[in-house]
């Protein structure tokens, strides 16, 4: 979306949000490869970002999917934390209302993704006031993105208590780590959103 808007709409909103990236006039001239030059200068310039690299997990054999920032994704992990993992994770971890109510919000504002936001912020484009209409849904997103990275930072699953010795040898109480790496990677994915919108929140407020 970026670098189509850079070379080829010659959007000087995303021009500049290039060069603020390092891309030089000249590497921004249009011609047929740039598309996909540009695609390549991103894919390079973040790809040992580390935030990035925590985006997704490593995959365990309980894990109902990808993780990825919507309610029914966390809610399918918890579930399958508390019912399939190995250690369990204990049911009072399976609590989280400040989450919950964040990934419901953000829900609503980017048509059931928050990935989304990109898509929804460039349809209000057409609307008269768009501008201030865009300021509002980045406001919004941006209240419930830093809410999961404060929540999702301060998620401490823990596992339950045995309840059979001989198969579940684990110890009730201790961090569930698997649970809290995909909480760690939902951390990931609500910056690297962030990012974007605060990006607009700069431009869009100047």
């Amino acid at each position: 979306m970026l670098a189509y808007g850079i070379v080829e709409e010659r959007d000087p909103i995303a021009q500049q949000v290039g060069r603020n990236c390092g891309l030089t006039p000249e590497v921004l001239v249009s011609n047929s490869d740039v598309c996909a030059a540009v695609v390549r200068y991103f894919e390079t310039l973040y790809s040992e970002d580390p935030v990035v690299l925590r985006r997704v997990p490593k995959v365990t054999n309980w894990h109902p999917g990808t993780p990825d920032l919507t309610l029914k994704s966390w809610f399918s992990f918890k579930r399958a934390a508390s019912t399939k993992a190995y250690p369990l994770m204990a049911k009072a971890s399976c609590k989280t209302p400040a989450i919950d109510q964040a990934l419901k919000g953000l829900h609503t504002l980017c048509g059931g993704d928050p990935f989304n936001y990109p898509s929804v912020r460039d349809d209000l484009m057409s609307d008269e006031a768009w501008q201030a209409k865009i300021v509002t849904l980045a406001t919004d997103v941006k209240k419930h993105l830093e809410t999961l990275e404060k929540e999702f930072k301060g998620f401490r699953p823990v596992n339950a208590e045995p309840k059979d010795p001989k198969t579940q040898a684990w110890q009730g109480g201790k961090l569930h780590v698997e649970m809290s790496e995909v909480a760690d990677a939902l951390k990931a994915q609500a910056t690297l959103i962030l990012r974007d919108v605060n990006s607009d929140l700069k431009t869009y407020t100047a």
